[in-house]
């Protein structure tokens, strides 16, 4: 499942969504090795669906996203 074109897209350095996590646990999470990834997969292809909607639309939100009212 998680194939080294999905762990290169995942890339937590250049994720679109990465502002609006704690850099070292998106890091963390977005491991490459394959042990610690299918043990956390729900959390892992959360955040993957999240940034493949912000790729599909082109947004990079920013770290107060999620936050503001407007």
């Amino acid at each position: 499942m998680f194939t080294g074109e999905f762990m290169a897209a995942m890339d937590a350095g250049s994720m679109n969504s990465r502002n609006l996590f704690h850099p070292a646990r998106l890091a963390e999470l977005m491991r490459p090795d394959a042990e610690s990834l299918y043990s956390r997969e729900k959390l892992v292809l959360t955040v993957a669906t999240f940034e493949l909607i912000c790729r599909e639309l082109d947004v990079r939100p920013d770290a107060d996203f999620l936050t503001r009212s407007n």
